[in-house]
């Protein structure tokens, strides 16, 4: 027989066993979309007749989300491992910044120790200065009393 004639007409029966609710359910889900209810169960099995080979696997759409959900994650791990990064660099610059604030501290407080060690020395010096001149002008008086002529 030609297969081309067989593939034409329907011809051939196949049965399976269900319950009365689960017949009463499939006779009134045809009627609804307007089938036999011959016809609704000849469709339902061709609609699933490679079901079982694909049963379970993800489809293109679950595959495309896993990936786009994967590179979020790796994204998501990135900005937090940057932001840690930002977080640490901070924190280092506020503590390389305390630390200048307290070396300009100390700076300043060494400077006013020395411009104040500066000020007596040079009173010193002003001193000392004035007690030469005044021992020059002592010396130069007992040289002119002391004259020979």
């Amino acid at each position: 027989m030609n297969d081309h004639l067989t593939n034409k007409f329907k011809t051939l029966t196949i049965g399976t066993r269900v319950t009365s609710a689960q017949k009463k359910l499939y006779k009134e889900t045809a009627e609804r979309l307007g089938l036999g209810f011959s016809e609704y169960m000849a469709d339902l099995m061709q609609m699933y007749y490679n079901a079982y080979e694909s049963y379970g696997k993800p489809t293109a759409l679950e595959i495309a989300l896993e990936q786009e959900n994967r590179a979020l994650k790796l994204e998501l791990k990135n900005i937090t491992r940057d932001q840690q990064n930002d977080y640490e660099c901070a924190q280092l610059f506020m503590k390389d910044r305390d630390n200048m604030s307290s070396e300009l501290k100390m700076q300043k407080s060494i400077t006013a120790i020395q411009k104040v060690q500066i000020e007596e020395q040079t009173q010193i010096i002003e001193a000392q200065k004035q007690r030469i001149e005044a021992l020059n002008a002592e010396l130069l008086k007992k040289k002119t009393s002391f004259s020979f002529f």
